[in-house]
Formats: structure tokens, C-alpha cells, sequence
């Protein structure tokens, strides 16, 4: 298997053709360094799925009316927003 078709060969092999070639014939290792990429997500998203967890989870919202959650409360009773004004 020519070192080109490994990452760290396509890697250095597009460096070398962007540098000195001004990026003549860098598609084949574009590819290569893609395909490695697409793998990695796919082999990640299985783990995910296998293990049972979600691949995202929403952002805890907190409720309606409790500034305190999201603007923290200064010594003074003031929120943090608030100071200086």
C-alpha cells in the first residue's frame, strides 16, 4: 500500500503540492484525508449508537421568571447585568 493512501502520507504528500506546486494535484490526497474524516464520524456515531447516549442533547433551559439562573445575583441584591448603570 503506497504511503499516500495512509493519512500521514497524504497529508505531507498535500503540504508538499500546496507549497511548492501552488496546489497542482492535491485531489487524490484531499480525498484520502476526507475519507479518514468521514470514517471517524461514522465509526463515532456507531459507538454512540451502541452505547445508548444521544449524539446531542438540547441545552438546559431554565424556567420562566428566575433571573437568578441566568443573571447571577452581586452582593448587593443587584444582577451582574445591572451594575454599573
Amino acid at each position: 500500500m503506497p504511503s499516500r493512501w495512509l493519512l500521514p502520507g497524504a497529508g505531507v504528500d498535500a503540504a508538499h503540492a500546496i507549497a511548492y506546486f501552488g496546489g497542482i494535484n492535491v485531489t487524490a490526497d484531499l480525498l484520502v484525508i476526507s475519507g479518514y474524516a468521514t470514517a471517524g464520524l461514522a465509526v463515532t456515531y456507531l459507538v454512540m449508537f451502541l452505547i445508548g447516549r444521544p449524539l446531542m442533547t438540547a441545552p438546559a433551559v431554565p424556567p420562566p421568571g428566575t433571573p437568578g439562573l441566568i443573571y447571577p445575583v452581586g452582593p448587593g441584591g443587584e444582577n451582574w447585568r445591572d451594575r454599573g448603570t
